[in-house]
């Protein structure tokens, strides 16, 4: 990872100055306690100097976060003034002040349907205006999947029933001639998002309610010039008081007070795995990936859907750029498509869970349809590969038999 640290210039990203300033800053409080020559030069030892007198009575008091902020602003400062090959040694200074590891907190990753009508019964009847408008910003995130920062430039117009969404994980100067070519390799190699933008299609059962549409001009207007860190530390500790007083009245239980403001992107997600086609990279391009696996690994399970289906479709065709080569017309790596279907093929009891009521028709018919080309698909898969025997049809070797001895009696 030396790369990322080479030369500040080289970082052209929106965000990359911004942040190597703040390291600056951060890595000017182990300067003012360094060790410096004669002549008032500032050497690698003094440095490192510098940073242990400022580390060692902060020990054992840091968070895991603040303790990778102040290890990643050293290693910064360190490349800039010293070379590339101080990045490592930075590491391994830093290890001595790492945290102990905690026990990561079990987050829920599911709205079901009736923790939804819980809270919207507390907000209603408490009536203040601050929870009404976290209720609308819920209700948009569960039924598009917009991460909280997209909120801001959030498009809809009710005629066409086009809904677009900015994509916060793109980085469009990475493509640039005049970036480093290291960073650009790396983007390559681990990209995030699917595009500028992202076209949805709302289904026409959501388009013609017009609380639905009122609930999304009203967040377009709430969020017009405004960020979501404007609004993050508020929505989080309202949150946590309207789940609070839904288990007072018993509306959920307990365990639905650890509840996140991401967790209704979660949903979306499981509800996109349920009604959307997975294989094909629609569930990816509504969440507004690049990899089709992501999805898979990090969001929301396809038990956790709601019997409602979903609010938006994927449009083909991105708004602002064209689709770059190795993606499809919905700007998912083909790539990840390829191993997604290796890895769905080697689950064994996926295809049974696959066939569902589609969720726009309602014939059961349409499910087994949808997920018998998935299947169909998988298998056009393997041959073109000419693998013919998949890992989960491979034969197990027999086990080997032991020589035990005689037994003794």
């Amino acid at each position: 990872m030396a790369h990322l640290y080479r030369k500040p210039s080289d970082w052209t990203d929106g965000r990359l100055p911004e942040t190597a300033n703040q390291y600056r800053r951060a890595a000017s409080r182990f300067e003012k306690l360094a060790w410096r020559d004669k002549d008032g030069r500032l050497r690698w030892p003094g440095y490192i100097a510098g940073v242990h007198r400022y580390m060692q009575p902060r020990r054992g008091q840091l968070s895991r976060s603040s303790f990778r902020w102040y290890r990643n602003a050293a290693a910064f400062r360190a490349v800039e003034l010293f070379g590339s090959d101080r990045l490592d040694l930075v590491h391994a200074e830093f290890s001595i002040y790492a945290p102990e590891a905690k026990k990561r907190t079990r987050y829920r990753k599911a709205v079901p349907t009736h923790v939804m009508r819980a809270i919207r019964k507390v907000v209603e009847a408490d009536g203040r205006r601050s929870w009404k408008e976290l209720f609308d910003v819920l209700v948009v995130m569960r039924t598009t999947g917009a991460r909280p920062g997209e909120l801001t430039g959030m498009l809809f117009n009710n005629l066409s029933g086009l809904l677009e969404l900015p994509n916060s994980k793109y980085r469009p100067t990475l493509d640039l001639p005049g970036v480093n070519r290291d960073l650009r390799q790396l983007a390559r190699t681990f990209p995030r998002g699917n595009g500028p933008a992202r076209l949805l299609q709302v289904q026409p059962g959501w388009r013609d309610d017009p609380e639905y549409v009122k609930t999304a001009f009203r967040v377009i207007k709430r969020f017009k010039g405004r960020s979501w860190d404007d609004f993050q530390a508020n929505a989080s500790r309202t949150l946590k008081e309207i789940l609070r007083r839904c288990a007072r009245q018993k509306l959920v239980t307990g365990w639905w007070k650890r509840l996140r403001v991401y967790d209704f992107r979660h949903q979306f997600c499981a509800d996109a795995k349920e009604a959307l086609g997975f294989l094909d990279g629609e569930v990816a391009a509504a969440m507004g990936h690049v990899s089709g696996t992501t999805a898979l690994y990090h969001y929301g399970r396809r038990a956790s859907a709601s019997k409602g289906g979903v609010a938006v479709r994927p449009v083909e065709g991105n708004p602002s750029a064209p689709c770059p080569p190795g993606r499809t017309p919905l700007g998912v790596a083909t790539e990840s498509l390829k191993k997604l279907a290796r890895l769905v093929a080697k689950s064994g009891s996926v295809f049974a869970r696959a066939v569902s009521v589609d969720s726009s028709t309602g014939d059961p018919e349409a499910g087994a349809s949808s997920a018998e080309s998935a299947r169909r698909s998988i298998e056009q898969f393997w041959r073109e590969n000419e693998v013919n025997n998949p890992p989960d049809r491979q034969q197990a070797p027999p086990p080997k038999k032991t020589n035990q001895g005689p037994s003794t009696k």
